[in-house]
């Protein structure tokens, strides 16, 4: 049975944090957020974009659980630009470059995954 990640919330924001404001280049930070400006591809119509967020303000309103694994997500375009960003309970946090998405999950195969798109509410480049 796949477990909820909620208890991993809090460490997994801490990461992603960590990331956009240590590594990550401020122009991939502006040309991903200004996917954020594109309202064809979002997620939802009834979604809405606060293109001034911090980075924090951004991974709060982002986050989400979803019901595929990191492997299921990191499909061959996406595995290929992801790296290793951190580590949570021995499993790792991965950063798609180029493409702001950031995933982790417990159980790789077969549970589910915490992200957050730098993107959001629009959709990754390439997703």
């Amino acid at each position: 049975m796949r477990m909820s990640l909620a208890l991993y919330e809090d460490r997994f924001k801490a990461v992603v944090l960590e990331h956009m404001l240590t590594d990550m280049p401020h122009d991939e930070w502006t040309r991903l957020r200004s996917f954020a400006e594109q309202r064809q591809n979002y997620v939802s119509p009834s979604f809405v974009a606060d293109l001034g967020a911090t980075p924090k303000e951004l991974i709060e309103a982002a986050l989400s659980e979803d019901s595929i694994s990191l492997n299921e997500m990191l499909v061959p375009k996406f595995r290929e630009n992801a790296v290793e960003v951190g580590r949570i309970d021995d499993y790792p946090v991965m950063y798609v470059k180029g493409r702001g998405i950031y995933a982790w999950g417990n159980d790789p195969k077969d549970g589910f995954t915490l992200t957050v798109w730098v993107t959001h509410p629009a959709y990754p480049p390439d997703y």
